[in-house]
């Protein structure tokens, strides 16, 4: 009796133990449920035996205020920006402004410096031409610089035309081109006289003063001032009968020949 009872128990024993085993490998292959969130939760925290592991992208208040932060700053940003551009054209508009009124000035103030050179021709008496009754008209041509500067001459050139009509061109003679020397300047409120003898026959003078027959002194000074811009002056002065003066004096001349620049 005693062996039948110790074999019946070492039988129990291993069912219990059977059993146990089967319900273990049972647990064992229950799945595993892997918890789902929302892809819009993108937060990481870390996961505990009772809290299991959440990823979650929901903004946290830090986020929020960060992010306030960068707009404020980015709407300052584009604020200075406008200013600084607004500023920028004010500024270069400024410039263009400050630059053409000083170039005015500057031309101005050219206009108001530089040297002006007018010419008046006078008749200073006569001469005797030959032994046919001819007579030599003695001419002198004053150059006056009514200007502030100086008056550099560089080239000059005069001759007398007979006609019964005022000449619209210059004629090309021996001293048409003539240069004058360096050096040689019209001061401020100064002059220069140039001398000119016109050689008429007695048919020629006498029609002078009879208004048939003119003549006509025509010529061109180019000179410059002190800036070193060019300049010139032409003239066309023509005779004149006076009851005094042996009959014949100058006046200025109607006349495209007379200009200056």
């Amino acid at each position: 009796m005693k062996v039948i009872a110790i074999a019946a128990l070492i039988a129990f024993s291993a069912g219990a133990s059977a059993a146990n085993s089967t319900q273990k490998s049972q647990a064992s292959l229950q799945p595993i449920v892997v918890q789902q969130h929302s892809p819009l939760s993108v937060q990481f925290d870390r996961g505990t035996d009772q809290s299991p592991f959440v990823v979650s992208n929901k903004p946290s208040a830090e986020d929020k205020a960060d992010a306030h932060e960068l707009a404020v700053a980015t709407d300052n940003l584009a604020k200075w920006t406008r200013g600084l551009a607004i500023a920028s054209f004010f500024a270069t508009l400024f410039a263009a402004c400050s630059t053409i009124l000083a170039w005015i000035a500057t031309h101005d103030l050219r206009k108001l410096e530089r040297a002006y050179v007018f010419v008046t021709v006078k008749c200073t008496g006569f001469g005797n031409s030959g032994n046919d009754g001819g007579r030599t008209i003695n001419i002198k041509a004053n150059f006056h610089n009514h200007g502030k500067t100086p008056a550099i001459l560089k080239s000059f050139r005069l001759n007398g035309v007979y006609s019964d009509i005022p000449p619209t061109k210059l004629i090309d003679h021996a001293n048409a081109t003539r240069k004058l020397p360096d050096g040689l300047v019209i001061g401020r409120a100064k002059h220069w006289e140039q001398p000119h003898g016109e050689q008429l026959t007695q048919e020629q003078f006498t029609s002078l003063t009879d208004i048939i027959q003119r003549v006509y002194i025509v010529g061109v000074l180019k000179y410059e001032d002190v800036m070193g811009v060019k300049h010139e002056v032409g003239f066309c002065w023509m005779s004149q009968p006076q009851l005094n003066n042996d009959g014949i004096q100058f006046t200025i001349c109607p006349s495209p020949l007379n200009y200056t620049t």
